[in-house]
Order: structure tokens, then sequence, then C-alpha cells
């Protein structure tokens, strides 16, 4: 051990502050997903794609979660209004159980057969807002029927159907957990009301394209890619969030596919429209850039404004991007079908962009060239007249079978939860489901678990009280760093055998400047602070979900779209740190881990797979997937008002994507994941619902009463503390 010189306790910091850091996950993410890119190109180079592009839309629709078809939905027009001279129908499509879309038809002069468009909205579009149906009046003018549809979660489909709300919170994020996902429910939605326009008898099905802006811009292409039913499509402002050098960019979970980087990324996603015809417009300042471009702005090092005038693409950079998907629409035949043009304006569907798609339906749709001017347009101005014509339900009556996220996800979870198994009655039944129920779970984490490389280096010593500490940095793997403080017993106190980890999201600051770590080390106890990936030292610069309600969704989405889980890294890691420790301390401590709130999860999926951790204790541990006072607040734009709401100060729910792991549902909640401790201690402290409200005591023990019954059968129920919050001491 190095020689120890004195420093304020607050000197917890172990890596180069020059180190950047804070940029590693990015790097991480970034480089697996161009490592798996480089390996699809070469197993999928265009002449192959076009031939095997069946095959590869059903792996890339498969990372969509989207949940079974029911079939052809129930339609049921409410009644037909008119704006700009233009009928439009309100047509209510029952797609399954709770799940309705509202769908307003904008309906074309002339009769016979029209072509048809389904115009998708971005983030916080609600249908009265003129922006929105004024693009649909404008393509109605051109003789085409549109059908523009809300996705799920937003407008009336909603929390609260008057407010335009954010569709991306905890509610939908825990639909992960069932084998479903936000994108997965719109796809799907999409879908349903694809078949019903197809079904109309004034359309021509060999004719119907899609189109959006932002969010609809981005979906417009995947759904362009899983359904070849879409003849034509034109994808405004797409978001560049399947390339690896944006991979961590904000976005969100409804442009999350879980797995995506082993099947495809974009250029194979625009790929797959082929034959079929795909336009991708660029509105003027938001050009892709080049590598070098992308690393400055992310490192903060330029603005976005130098970006683009340094660093932006033009025409031949853009075809240049786009390579792929020109030769993939060559070998399938349609040299012409494929086009990416920048159209200068903001980020909206502006008048010049509409002509631009319109010309391009005209070509590939068989409309009318005549018809790409734009017409002149009188849209709804006034908010409280563009609610009473175009909600379906302007006074905020929304029936009840028809549900909003919240109500939708907690009978998803509850219909899983009722098919998990009861609780055994002997140990001759719980060893083999403790087996399966370990192995499931390590597959679901998504990662190995084991790092037989990893390196230790102690980089400096210092003191806190009357305690030393070591820095250290563990890799677990060579891009991944973890910074660690690993206290010794109190001087002068005699060892006690433990080695006592201490986990927060907030780092190991969070927990190495505590009266907890003091009583530890001044008890004779070794304690270890440590920075998982991700947090403290080299948490992401750019996370962005604070807004949302969210610690960490950029980053566990990253790891999603690699097909990993940032629990399962957080695992991997912490399996990792204590190696190394025990390897420093010498002998065999006895291994205890705290964690508060989502890391004690994560203490508990380690345990569940390592002996080596002897009892696990946690604080603010998520109880159950199934949550009676909901997932918290969805971020709103405005009120019914269409007032802005602003930053409120808290949007309650448990604030993070950690506990989310892809299709955990199928085969345990969170007690039966923490029956795998069994026998050996577990505390379970101030336990939460995904609300964030904290459980009585007799809520806290039903809610654990299938851990409690397995560790009856281990003849261990002393082992087990479950404290709800009146239990606390105080």
């Amino acid at each position: 051990m190095e020689s120890v010189e004195p420093a304020p306790a607050a000197s917890w910091r172990v890596l180069d502050e020059d180190a950047r850091a804070d940029l590693m996950m990015d790097d991480y993410h970034r480089e697996r997903a161009a490592e798996r890119v480089a390996a699809l190109r070469a197993q999928f180079p265009p002449e192959r794609l076009a031939r095997s592009a069946a095959s590869v839309r059903r792996a890339l629709a498969a990372t969509y979660r989207m949940p079974p078809s029911a079939g052809a939905p129930q339609a049921r027009v409410l009644r037909t209004v008119t704006v700009d001279g233009i009928p439009v129908e309100q047509r209510l499509l029952r797609i399954r159980e709770g799940v309705y879309s509202t769908a307003l038809v904008f309906l074309p002069a002339g009769e016979g057969r029209h072509p048809a468009l389904l115009m998708l909205p971005g983030h916080g579009d609600p249908s009265w807002s003129p922006a929105v149906h004024s693009r649909c009046l404008a393509f109605a003018r051109r003789g085409y029927l549109v059908m523009l549809v809300q996705p799920f979660g937003q407008n009336e489909r909603g929390e609260n159907s008057l407010w335009n709300e954010y569709h991306g919170s905890l509610a939908t994020a825990t639909l992960l957990t069932t084998g479903q996902s936000l994108l997965g429910r719109i796809m799907a939605d999409h879908q349903a009301e694809l078949t019903d326009l197809c079904a109309r008898p004034e359309v021509d099905p060999r004719r119907v394209a899609v189109t959006g802006v932002s969010m609809g811009g981005t979906h417009t292409l995947w759904f362009a890619a899983i359904d070849t039913r879409v003849r034509a499509a034109a994808g405004v402002a797409v978001a560049p969030l399947t390339c690896p050098n944006t991979s961590l960019r904000h976005h969100c979970l409804c442009d999350l596919m879980v797995g995506l980087y082993r099947v495809a990324d974009e250029e194979m996603i625009q790929a797959l429209a082929a034959p079929r015809a795909l336009l991708r417009i660029y509105p003027g300042g938001e050009v892709p850039l080049s590598d070098e471009g992308v690393r400055l702005l992310a490192e903060r090092r330029i603005s976005h404004e130098e970006a683009l005038r340094r660093y932006g693409l033009d025409e031949a950079g853009l075809r240049q991007r786009h390579q792929y998907a020109h030769q993939t629409f060559r070998a399938a035949g349609a040299p012409e079908a494929f086009s990416a043009r920048v159209v200068p304006g903001p980020h909206d569907y502006t008048p010049a962009m509409r002509e631009v798609a319109a010309e391009w339906f005209a070509r590939h749709l068989g409309g009318d060239p005549a018809s790409v001017p734009e017409p002149p347009l009188t849209p709804l101005a006034a908010h409280d007249e563009g609610v009473a014509l175009l909600n379906f339900w302007p006074k905020g009556d929304r029936p009840a079978e028809i549900l909003g996220p919240t109500a939708y996800v907690q009978q998803e979870v509850a219909r899983l939860i009722d098919r998990l198994p009861a609780a055994p009655d002997s140990l001759a039944e719980w060893r083999p489901l403790r087996s399966r129920l370990r192995d499931r779970v390590r597959r679901l984490l998504g990662v190995s678990l084991a790092s037989p490389d990893a390196a230790t280096t102690v980089v400096g010593a210092a003191r806190a009280e009357s305690a030393s500490f070591q820095k250290l940095v563990v890799r677990p793997e060579p891009d991944i760093l973890l910074p660690m403080l690993l206290f010794a017993p109190a001087e002068g106190t005699r060892p006690d055998g433990r080695l006592v980890v201490l986990l927060s999201p907030q780092g190991k600051a969070a927990t190495a400047d505590t009266a907890r770590r003091q009583q530890l080390t001044r008890a004779g106890a070794w304690v270890l602070c440590v920075d998982l990936r991700g947090m403290g030292e080299t948490r992401f610069s750019g996370e962005s979900g604070a807004y949302l309600g969210f610690r960490d969704v950029d980053t566990c989405m990253g790891a999603l779209k690699l097909g990993h889980t940032l629990a399962g890294y957080w695992v991997k890691d912490l399996l990792a740190a204590i190696q190394a420790a025990v390897t420093l301390v010498g002998g065999k401590p006895r291994v205890e881990v705290h964690g508060e709130l989502e890391t004690g999860l994560v203490a508990i999926l380690a345990a569940g797979q390592s002996r080596t951790i002897a009892a696990v204790e946690t604080e603010g541990l998520l109880a159950s997937y199934a949550s009676p006072r909901g997932y918290g607040q969805p971020y709103a734009y405005a009120d019914e008002h269409d007032r802005p709401v602003g930053p409120r100060p808290s949007l309650g729910g448990y604030g993070s994507l950690v506990p989310c792991i892809p299709d955990m549902l199928k085969h345990a909640d969170i007690p039966q994941l923490a029956a795998l401790v069994a026998p050996r201690p577990l505390t379970v402290t101030a336990p939460l619902w995904a609300s964030g409200d904290p459980l009585s005591p007799a809520e806290a023990a039903a809610a654990f009463a299938w851990t409690r019954a397995i560790y009856r059968l281990n003849e261990a129920e002393a082992a087990l503390r479950v404290q709800g919050k009146d239990q606390l001491p105080a």
C-alpha cells in the first residue's frame, strides 16, 4: 500500500478530472454498437439484404416487442365535423381490451378510390393544434384520404385526456417487464389503424403511404420497414437514434428497440423499405454531422450552430452517409425509390416540406402532379374551437373502458403476476424452481457476469477521520473503469471480519461521507464504496431524463439497444469490485452489501447469482412491478387550457429504469427475486411502490409473503427482516 497522506474527507475523486470519464458510457455504447453494425454489414451486404429482407424484417419487428395482434379493429364513428370545408370523421377503433385509437379521418372531395396517408404526429402534437391538423388538410386538399392517429399515451390517449402529456414515463417503461414496450404498443396500434384504413371502400389499398414529423417521422421510417402494405413513406426530422455515434442521444421510450444492434441499424432499417418508396426530409437545422462533429458536440467543445456550419453534411455527404441504403434499393431493382433531401426550415412539417413530400407521393403513388403546390388553408386557430371540434371527448369525459398508460400497465402487470407460480410447499419443490429462476434471470440480465480478465490498480491513499482508505480502479472489461474507495477498519479497532459494500445510485461520494460508513469502520469492518459504471464519476454527462422523472434513462436505453441491461452491467461490476476488494483485504471476509433504491435490487440480483455475498440489506427497494398507487405522473407540456405546465417539483415515481428488465415478469416479480438470497440474511427496509410511496408495515408484509415462505422452508425465517415505514427507528 502506498504511503498514507492526510486528505480532506470530501476528496473522494479517483479518476483524472481531464479523462472525460463522463463520456465513458457514451464511448462504450458507441463502440459496441459500431462493432455490431460492422458485423451486420459483413453478414448482409446490400444484395443479400435485398434477398433476405423478409427474415430481417421479422427480426426487427421482434425488437419492437409488439403485443399479439387481436385482428382487425372494431370501428365506430362518433361524429363528423367540418374543418376548412373538409369533412373530418371521428373514428374510434377498438384494438384490444382497454386499447382504443382515436383516428381523425380527413375526407377528400371526389368519387372513386383515393390514395391514403397515415399521418403520425410528433411529441406534444395534439390533434387540435393548427400546426398538426393543417398537415392533414393540406394532403386532403390534394386528393388524399388522411387518417391522423395519436400514439398510445399522448393527447386523448394519455393519463389526462385534456392535457398535452409526454408518454415516456415510468408506467410505459414498466411495460418492458411484461414482454411489451411503448414502441411495440404504438406499432401494433399503427398496424391495426392501417388495417382499418385499407379496408375503407374509398381507399385504394395499393396506394397507401405513411408520413409524419419528429416522433412521427422517426416512426414513419420504422413502420415502413416492417409493414409491406405501406407503398410509400416520407419521414420528416427523423431522429438518428439507431446510429452508433448518436446511440445515447436523448430519446423517448417510444424510440426504444430492445436488442436493436443484434439485428439492424438505421441504414438497414431504411433499406428494408426497398423496393417501396422512402423519402427522408432533413430540416435545414438538422442535417447530420460528420463523426468528428458529433464527437466535438458531445464533448461540448462546439455549439450546435458551429457544428452545423463546420461539420454539417452536404448533398454528397448525405449520399455517402446513406450509401448502404442506396445500394440496397439498387439491388432490389428500385434505385430511384430512396432519397434524402434537405429542406430549409425548422423542426416542423412546413408547407415547403409538404410540397416535397407531395411530389414524392405523386411520383410513387400515381397521384396528380398538379397537386404538388401547397393549397391555401384555414386551420382552426383558436385552442377552444380546435378542442371542441376535433377532440373525441372535449369535456374530458373519456369512457372508463379506454385505458390510459397507468391503467393499461396495471392490467398487463396483474395479468402476468397472476400467472406466476405460488410459493412451493417444500424444499424439494423449491430447489429446481430456484435453479431455473437463477438461470432465467442470468439470461435476462443480458451480459456475462464473469470478469476473468478484470484488473485492479491502486491509484492512491488518504485518510478520513480515524480510517485510512485506498483509491482503486477496477476494470471488469477493458473499456470500463470502476473508481472505488476501500476503507480499512479504524485505527485501534479490532477487525470484525466483514467487508461491507455500500451502494447508492448517486455513487461512492454519497456513501463514503456518511455516518453509516464511519460507524462501520469504527466497528471494525472494511468498507467498499464504489461507482458502478455510469454513476458518480462516470455518470454520463448527457444523461437527460431528470425532467421526465428518471435518473438513468439514456444509459439504460443505450444498454437495452445492445440487448444488454444496466442492471446486468451493475451486477457484473459489483461482483468484480467485491473480488478485487477481497483480494486486497486478504483472507475470507464476510461480504455484506447494502444498496439504496435500485442498487438494492442489484445487490439482490448479484446475491442470487453468487454465494460470495453473505448478506444483503436494501433501503427503498422497489417492492413489486405492480403498483396500486400508480407509477408517478408523466411530464406535461401544457394543461387543458394549453398553458405551459413548466417543471414540477416532483413527478413522483420510483425514478429509475434499472428495475425494468425486459421479460422479467414472465418469470418473477421482485419478491421471487428476493427469495434467491435465502437462506442468507436479507433486510428490506422502507420498500417503495413504483409511485414512490412507502409501503406500510402491513403492505410490506403482504408484498414479501412469497419471499418469507421460502425463508420458512429453509428454516431461516428470522434471517428475513421486512420493515415498512412505520416500523423504522425514529
